[in-house]
Parts: structure tokens; sequence; C-alpha cells
């Protein structure tokens, strides 16, 4: 498979024209570089954590992003 600029702007453009709902559970150090990137191409990014949440987040959320890059006891939970 090759990746061409054409590809990138066609992948950006259907993201854009879907908007998806994409739940984060990621580190604070990381937290605000992804919820950017995610912005800059047209995603709707959420920073959910709490266990509360969860049930909720599945339901509405297109896509997860998982960073464990740094564990504490209480993300491990």
């Amino acid at each position: 498979m090759s990746i061409d600029a054409k590809g990138i702007y066609q992948a950006i453009e259907e993201i854009r024209a879907k908007a998806p709902v994409v739940h984060n559970i990621t580190n604070y150090v990381a937290m605000n570089n992804s919820a950017n990137a995610l912005l800059a191409i047209g995603a709707s990014p959420v920073m959910a954590h709490a266990e509360e949440e969860m049930e909720e987040m599945v339901g509405i959320a297109a896509a997860l992003v998982i960073n464990i890059g740094t564990l504490s006891e209480a993300w491990i939970s």
C-alpha cells in the first residue's frame, strides 16, 4: 500500500465529514497534544477517565485512544 498526499487529503476530508467523537484515555503529559491533533483533522476529542463515564463513552465514541505511557494506581483501576 502506498500513501501519497492525495490519499492523506481524502482521509482527512472523510474524518472532517464525519467529525467522529474520539475517546482518549491518556496521561496528562500527552492530553493537550492529543486533543489538538484530533481537532486539527476534524475529530471531536473527549478526555474522559472516570469509571462512571465509561459506559456512556462506549456508546457515543467512534474510536478509542489509549496511552499508557505513565501509569499510576488510579489509572490502572
